[in-house]
């Protein structure tokens, strides 16, 4: 990192930074530290099994999960009342934009029947690389 010019720097001395910036190595820990905060904050509690998944139970007994990918915030409910007032919460703590029903996730393709309340996993394209990555995509 380049001090700003007209900065002096006396010998012996180190610069402090005030938030971490994406390509520094603890980026990602700062990311997930702000994170959790929130989280806790908010009442959500924290998976055993994965850190970066969130629950929650609201007044009603809907179970909301909030799993975190990166600078993701993905939001799963039976109550979308729940999903949308988890948003609004949440969002004002972060910046946040709404990208619609989930896709892709992990590579895995989600397929939503919403009529019938189902929402299905699919790793066909990802099957397909490793396929032709062996060479076996014809077979």
């Amino acid at each position: 990192m380049k001090i700003l010019p007209g900065q002096d720097r006396p010998e012996k001395h180190v610069w402090w930074l005030r938030k971490a910036l994406y390509s520094l190595k603890q980026a990602s820990q700062e990311w997930y530290t702000k994170v959790h905060k929130v989280m806790v904050r908010l009442e959500y509690k924290i998976s055993v099994a994965d850190k970066c998944v969130f629950t929650h139970i609201d007044a009603n007994g809907y179970l909301i999960i909030v799993a975190v990918y990166m600078d993701d915030f993905l939001f799963i409910s039976k109550s979308l009342k729940f999903v949308e007032s988890s948003k609004s919460e949440i969002s004002g703590h972060f910046e946040m934009k709404n990208l619609g029903l989930a896709k892709w996730i992990l590579q895995m393709e989600l397929n939503h029947d919403i009529s019938n309340g189902v929402t299905t996993l699919s790793q066909f394209q990802y099957i397909e690389e490793i396929l032709k990555c062996h060479g076996m995509a014809d077979s």
